[in-house]
């Protein structure tokens, strides 16, 4: 698939445009921790055969972009901004992606880095003064200060405002072609969004279906989670421990899941007495501030068939 920039006029029509063939769609924001590098790993141990399928910590979405669901699919993500964005893409698709279009065209017509910075903070600002306000404005602002901050960081303070820096990009290509198009076409097929906890989300699978389950990761042999998800608190031991019990419940439900995490203690304690199949893979970690964080680590696959 090429990308192409859209003028104005030229959003309307491609909107209506068809492609002959199957495109691949590749998600729409940058997300730390996301499974680009191992997503065929993941791919080639999915079940054979599913029905419902579930992903209740979506974040970018790579899994859910490749797996071909049978019936149904229910994803779920606790970031409001999020899935206010995927609905939508789902139910307003032309007029958000014209808002988008704009935004893109007034960014890449500056001619300086000065100029693009304070383009950058004012609609930083912007998207902070419509705090709660989760409307076709803030998705579409979102989705710019995801490309346009440093490394997709979307970082916000005790206040619940982004602060992301600058990412200093002289060119933003946020439609990718026909790629929010797909998308949008993809959620409208029998895709149920929800914006809420990882339990609830999950509580209606049965027997035969799968859950892909990309949680918080359990920090490299420490007892307490690094990573925010919750209402801005970091997962505890405790936090875990639950999620650990939820994916047991699945099981004995005859739910088939695959969960990825990370090669720790934490992880491998649990795994002692449970039969579950396990898949070690090797990762470069290249975003960390820490050098010794950037080294090679693994991930693990845990699954229950």
């Amino acid at each position: 698939m090429t990308n192409s920039y859209y003028s104005s006029s030229e959003y309307s029509s491609s909107l209506e445009e068809s492609s002959s063939e199957e495109e691949e769609i590749r998600p729409i924001v940058n997300w730390v921790g996301g499974k680009k590098k191992i997503i065929d790993t993941i791919l080639d141990n999915i079940p054979k055969k599913f029905n419902n399928y579930y992903e209740p910590f979506l974040g970018g979405g790579t899994v859910f972009l490749n797996i071909d669901f049978p019936k149904k699919a229910i994803i779920n993500d606790f970031n409001k901004d999020l899935i206010s964005l995927y609905n939508f893409l789902k139910e307003k698709p032309k007029e958000l992606i014209k808002m988008i279009n704009n935004i893109q065209n007034n960014y890449n017509k500056l001619d300086s880095n000065d100029k693009r910075k304070e383009f950058f903070l004012k609609k930083r600002e912007k998207i902070n003064t419509l705090k709660n306000n989760y409307n076709l404005e803030r998705a579409a602002l979102y989705l710019f200060m995801n490309k346009a901050c440093f490394n997709g960081f979307m970082q916000v303070n005790k206040h619940n405002n982004l602060t992301c820096s600058f990412g200093q990009h002289k060119k933003l290509n946020l439609l990718k072609g026909n790629n929010l198009h797909n998308l949008s076409k993809l959620l409208s097929k029998n895709v149920s969004i929800k914006n809420g906890d990882y339990v609830k989300a999950i509580s209606t699978a049965k027997k035969g279906d799968f859950v892909y389950s990309d949680s918080p990761y359990c920090p490299y042999d420490k007892t307490q989670c690094t990573i925010e998800y919750n209402k801005g608190h970091a997962w505890s031991y405790d936090d875990h421990m639950k999620y650990f019990n939820i994916l047991d419940e699945l099981d004995k439900k005859g739910v088939y899941f695959m969960m990825s995490n990370s090669d720790s203690k934490i992880v491998r304690n649990w795994l002692k007495n449970r039969k579950y199949r396990v898949k070690r893979i090797p990762i470069n970690r290249t975003v960390s501030a820490s050098i010794a964080k950037r080294a090679v680590q693994k991930e693990v696959l845990v699954m229950n068939y």
